[in-house]
């Protein structure tokens, strides 16, 4: 099938970003995104971004993921898509500084709180 070649193709890329294994929740979030029409490569575009913009790497997926949410809010399902929406000379996925700020300060905060409950992230 070939959203599991994506889905392959995706791990590859993560795992070369970050260091780490997918977990389950991500792969689900993969899943569901490719199921939802969300191309491969946007997905691995968003995580690309994220990487260029220095997310921490445990971070990274929930940052492209809200990116990822964000375009499919905005029925940007494809590369193209995005590439023809993305500011020009933006070095993220399409957000301003402010909002990029925004969403990395809330992935932070969350993911701190999962850590002080005793949750690996």
């Amino acid at each position: 099938n070939t959203i599991y070649a994506y889905e392959e193709k995706i791990y590859k890329l993560y795992n070369r970003l970050t260091g780490l294994e997918v977990m389950p929740q991500i792969a689900a979030d993969i899943s569901e995104l490719l199921r939802s029409g969300i191309e491969c490569d946007l997905i691995c575009e968003a995580l690309k971004n994220a990487s260029r913009i220095n997310i921490e790497r445990r971070r990274l997926w929930a940052y492209a993921h809200k990116v990822l949410l964000r375009c499919e809010k905005q029925g940007i399902k494809t590369l193209d898509e995005f590439l023809s929406q993305k500011p020009c000379g933006s070095r993220d996925a399409g957000l301003d500084a402010s909002e990029t700020q925004r969403i990395v300060d809330e992935t932070n905060k969350l993911c701190e709180m999962l850590e002080s409950l005793g949750v690996s992230v």
